[in-house]
């Protein structure tokens, strides 16, 4: 998709109206693959992923894990977020062999927003020194190691 693009839901009329309008330069159907991550397709994964299923608001998440379970029958719901009227996250659990499959298949559902693979956070300077703030009156700096 372009840089700067915003992605309008619209009868065909309003459609109509917009194409119209003298800043319009492109339209598309908002296909699956315009929704998947990159990093989903790039490679073969070797250990299952936790993927996370942006759907438009309104949308029922409850229905739309059960068709990815006709796509991937193992796998299973880890988290739910939000709610239906805001646009949902279902994050689901895929086996490693059906990654690209479910992300692919999933998106194509005109239900979903975006599919992207979500990981626990985790501390990026983990290398670190630990530093304890000693909090005393006298403005000096007390390192503790």
């Amino acid at each position: 998709m372009p840089r700067h693009a915003y992605l309008v839901r619209a009868s065909r009329s309003d459609l109509g109206l917009l194409k119209a309008h003298p800043g319009f330069r492109w339209l598309d159907r908002y296909r699956g693959g315009y929704k998947v991550d990159p990093r989903l397709l790039a490679s073969p994964w070797r250990q299952p992923v936790i993927l996370h299923f942006r759907l438009f608001p309104g949308e029922g998440p409850l229905g739309f894990l059960e068709k990815l379970r006709g796509i991937e029958p193992e796998a299973c719901q880890v988290g739910l977020l939000g709610e239906v009227d805001e646009g949902p996250v279902l994050r689901v659990l895929c086996p490693a062999g059906g990654v690209r499959n479910l992300a692919e298949r999933g998106a194509e559902e005109e239900a979903v927003w975006s599919v992207e693979p979500w990981f626990l956070p985790h501390p990026l300077n983990d290398q670190s020194v630990w530093v304890v703030q000693s909090y005393d009156t006298v403005n000096r700096t007390d390192y503790a190691l």
